[in-house]
């Protein structure tokens, strides 16, 4: 999401004159304007920085479930992978025990 606004923004820094009759709005969620106008007759638009600061915050809060999701995933992987090696030693203790209680039934 963060990547296509800041290619809206700067896409649009070269719409040229309509430039300086609107300003850019993002989104459905009332996000302020992301690029401020310059009055009529002035040169170019600025970002408005601060306008970014809820997306951005928005997307680093979106990482952080991502990330505790994955580490949950992760967690839960290496339980089942620990517990498979725990089976597979028992059964292979077993399987030495048998061979040495009958050594000569080969």
């Amino acid at each position: 999401m963060i990547a296509q606004i800041v290619l809206l923004a700067h896409g649009s820094s070269r719409m040229g004159s309509s430039l300086h009759r609107r300003t850019l709005e993002v989104g459905k969620g009332g996000l302020p304007p992301l690029l401020e106008c310059a009055p009529f007759g002035a040169a170019g638009a600025s970002p408005n920085y601060l306008g970014f600061m809820p997306v951005l915050i928005k997307a680093i809060q979106e990482q952080q479930t991502t990330l505790e999701q994955k580490d949950a995933e992760l967690k839960r992987l290496k339980e089942e992978k620990d517990a498979e090696i725990k089976a597979l030693n028992n059964r292979l203790t077993a399987l030495e025990e048998l061979m040495r209680q009958t050594p000569n039934q080969r």
